[in-house]
């Protein structure tokens, strides 16, 4: 007996507002966001995320939850095709860094991809708040030791933070848990680890507190350097 089932076309849910909201929910799988964080983090309008929305929770692509008389979304994590997208928007967002940085993290990469079995991005450079004097800090599963000191001749200085894949499973420490919810993944099966992350510990959110009061200062003086310039 063969079971039908109904075919999905990315055509239905392509429009830009769906693919923002795509975006935003499939790369924070762990959260609910109400009807009112979506629209002012997205800046798009009640009614028009709540028609997504619709059409979204039809295709079995969102998860609708209730807390008290308030409305929850999040992504239904256990989608494969939510998967692909949280690849995709990782591809996006390795592809938009910085030129100057990226052009020599994907040098760096292509250069150690063979003896790493996890490398993300993470840090400011992942979040589009480093100087010319940051370093770039990268993530790895690896059996062996990766000496960042032979890339010495790179522009930027590497900072590799390696661990294990029990460490990434079971993540206690702020460098995999900054890495896992902010970083660039280029290669490594964390989907569902990212997706299981149900809290963090209290040290984490006062150290992501002082990072987040961290970045705005450095991203002020930026916006004042560009206004001088």
């Amino acid at each position: 007996m063969v079971l039908k089932r109904e075919q999905f076309n990315l055509e239905r849910i392509a429009t830009k507002n769906t693919i923002k909201i795509l975006r935003f929910l499939t790369t924070k799988p762990y959260l609910s966001f109400g009807l009112t964080e979506l629209s002012e983090d997205l800046k798009i309008s009640k009614s028009n995320i709540l028609r997504i929305l619709t059409v979204l929770r039809e295709g079995n692509l969102i998860i609708e939850q209730k807390s008290g008389k308030k409305k929850l979304f999040r992504i239904n994590s256990e989608m494969s095709i939510i998967k692909i997208l949280w690849n995709l928007f990782m591809s996006e967002r390795r592809y938009n860094l910085p030129t100057n940085f990226k052009n020599v993290i994907d040098l760096f990469y292509e250069q150690v991809k063979n003896d790493v079995e996890l490398f993300i991005l993470f840090g400011s450079v992942a979040q589009g708040l480093a100087t010319e004097k940051s370093d770039v800090d990268i993530c790895v599963v690896s059996g062996k030791e990766i000496n960042a000191g032979r890339f010495d001749f790179l522009p930027h200085r590497f900072e590799i933070h390696n661990y294990s894949w029990e460490d990434v499973k079971d993540p206690n420490d702020f460098v995999i848990l900054d890495a896992l919810l902010k970083g660039v993944v280029y290669k490594g099966d964390v989907f569902e680890i990212v997706a299981n992350l149900k809290s963090f510990p209290k040290s984490y959110l006062i150290y992501r507190l002082e990072k987040a009061k961290e970045f705005f200062k450095k991203a002020e003086l930026l916006e004042n350097e560009a206004n001088e310039y």
